[in-house]
């Protein structure tokens, strides 16, 4: 009856490890899920954007940096090689947050962004979302991003603001993949 009983205590003791080792192993599985299905679903909405910013771009691959989170994307073509880098930005501007996404070649030259989330002045700020105001920054080095007379981008007439606070989020994103 003793050996019978240690046996039992042996058993159990087994068993209580295994559970242990089954309820962390799920615990990381489903972190992990949480993590992967959320860049996923990122990468699914923001890649018919990115290729708009990113001509001939096929496939982004996510960046992450601390805490997990994306930093930027890297645009690869269909052969597989890398042609550039697609971000999303934000900065605070006139009446509340501007949200940007633009691509950068490989010599860290802007490709084209585009103001996807604004709630500037309509007929003022808001032509920060304009064909006209987005196009300046095409071919543009981050040396070259600041306002006229010091960059190459004009201002929009009557939203300094808001037109400074697309300017700062594309710089400080497109250095932020340089010094990577």
């Amino acid at each position: 009856m003793g050996a019978n009983s240690e046996d039992i205590r042996k058993a159990v003791g087994t068993i209580a490890k295994l559970t242990l080792i089954v309820v962390i192993a799920a615990s990381v599985l489903t972190v992990t899920y949480e993590v992967t299905e959320r860049r996923i679903s990122a990468n699914n909405e923001l890649a018919p954007v990115f290729s708009q910013v990113m001509p001939g771009a096929a496939q982004f691959k996510p960046v992450v940096g601390e805490g997990n989170e994306i930093v930027y994307y890297e645009a690869y073509n269909e052969e597989g090689r890398l042609i550039g880098y697609t971000f999303v930005a934000e900065k605070e501007g006139f009446k509340g947050p501007i949200e940007i996404v633009g691509g950068v070649d490989l010599n860290y030259k802007v490709t084209a962004i585009m103001v996807i989330k604004q709630t500037e002045t309509p007929g003022l700020g808001a032509k920060i979302a304009t064909p006209g105001f987005q196009g300046q920054f095409s071919g543009v080095s981050v040396e070259e991003l600041n306002l006229s007379p010091e960059g190459k981008i004009d201002a929009v007439t009557g939203a300094t603001i808001s037109s400074q606070a697309v300017v700062d989020a594309i710089r400080e994103k497109v250095t932020e993949i340089e010094t990577g």
